[in-house]
């Protein structure tokens, strides 16, 4: 189909979009003699083009004009450069970025395999506080990064490189339990436990006891307490009565933002990038995990990006303004299955995407749940059974 705004001038069409914004757009179109769905108008606005230059290759950047709903949601249009594909982003996918990204990955990870002093991972005592002190969400980062430390006789420290990429399902809550982690004083982030990786008794027990005693404020000597803290990390501890609340909020966000995680592939996989995840659309889909196991959530997320991907094709629109369509394609389906209760069906997990660090300690070792809660819809009463069946009520 022929952009309608091709024969337009430039002073034209700056007329048209400052009513746009302003004015019912089905009554403009028709004004403008213009036979594109009002739903669809904002696809076909051309983008605009900026003063400034794109940093890797120096043409100019673009940026597409936004709808009047991304308009309504205060939504910032993302500066991209149409000749390299860069995007003034943190999250940008170009290849450029890319190689930066590995390049810098890389360089990381060759220092962290350098020997380290044991000393390099003790900290002052005053430092930390006792295990049991901690929240809810703290205790659950702790005991699954312990559980991926120590290994199943608990005689080893075992090394884990690169740990950061896999703690959380995406990259946004993963930076915040990265800032938990460093701000609590959990482990050296900067370090990799490589160089005492393969301890044997009787280094085992003098240096990890060191640590421990430190970090986690065990005060017997005995080796047999020693053993029973790492046990309670490896094992799973067992949730409060006061801790109901918490564990539910933390079922939901690590639902959440596996449905997200999933969303970003979908979009980088489609359309060669993804949009940058808002505080509304986080809110959407803890809206969504609230009723829907993440199977479900995944189906929707399936059936609004196929749904997008032939609009795309259909009507010849622009991958960087397909990211939009799909978001907004995603919000009206998850708007309908709420407020009508749609029954929804579940898709398995994508083979090449397993559940992160913590998800996986929280419903294997917490919640005793199979599929690391994939086909489950978080609930207080499956917490308050769990509660029961350990003697807590």
């Amino acid at each position: 189909m022929k952009n309608p705004f091709s024969n337009f001038n430039e002073e034209e069409f700056e007329r048209f979009l400052e009513r746009y914004y302003s004015e019912n757009v089905k009554s403009l179109l028709h004004e403008f003699g213009i036979e594109v769905s009002a739903a669809y108008i904002s696809d076909y606005l051309p983008p605009k083009q900026l003063a400034e230059n794109c940093p890797l290759c120096n043409e100019a950047l673009m940026v597409n004009r936004m709808s009047k709903s991304q308009v309504r949601r205060k939504e910032q249009p993302i500066p991209y450069c149409n000749s390299c594909g860069h995007q003034i982003s943190s999250q940008c996918t170009c290849n450029t970025c890319k190689e930066i990204k590995l390049e810098n990955l890389e360089k990381i990870r060759a220092e962290n395999r350098q020997p380290k002093s044991i000393k390099d991972f003790i900290f002052p005592k005053k430092s930390v506080q006792i295990f049991e002190n901690y929240n809810f969400k703290k205790k659950i980062i702790l005991g699954a990064l312990i559980n991926e430390f120590i290994s199943e006789d608990e005689n080893l420290v075992k090394g884990f490189p690169a740990y950061s990429d896999r703690l959380a399902p995406n990259d946004y809550l993963n930076s915040e339990y990265l800032n938990i982690i460093a701000s609590e004083n959990f482990f050296d982030t900067n370090n990799d436990w490589s160089s005492i990786s393969q301890l044997t008794r009787p280094e085992y027990f003098e240096k990890i006891k060191k640590y421990l005693n430190l970090k986690l404020n065990i005060e017997s000597d005995s080796e047999i307490d020693l053993k029973r803290v790492i046990r309670n990390f490896s094992q799973g501890f067992e949730i409060t009565t006061e801790e109901l609340s918490p564990a539910l909020e933390f079922w939901q966000e690590i639902n959440a933002h596996e449905a997200i995680a999933y969303f970003l592939k979908d979009q980088q996989n489609m359309f060669k990038g993804y949009l940058p995840v808002e505080k509304n659309m986080i809110n959407l889909f803890i809206d969504l995990v609230r009723r829907y196991t993440i199977g479900e959530v995944h189906s929707l997320i399936y059936t609004a990006g196929n749904l997008t991907a032939r609009e795309c094709l259909e009507k010849q629109i622009v991958l960087s303004q397909c990211l939009y369509r799909y978001q907004e394609n995603l919000e009206g389906y998850a708007v309908h299955a709420s407020r009508n209760s749609y029954v929804l069906r579940s898709i398995n997990r994508v083979s090449n995407y397993k559940a992160s660090v913590v998800a996986k300690y929280f419903f294997s070792k917490i919640l005793k749940l199979p599929d690391d809660g994939y086909n489950i819809v978080p609930s207080i009463n499956h917490l308050r059974n769990l509660l029961n069946s350990e003697g807590e009520l």
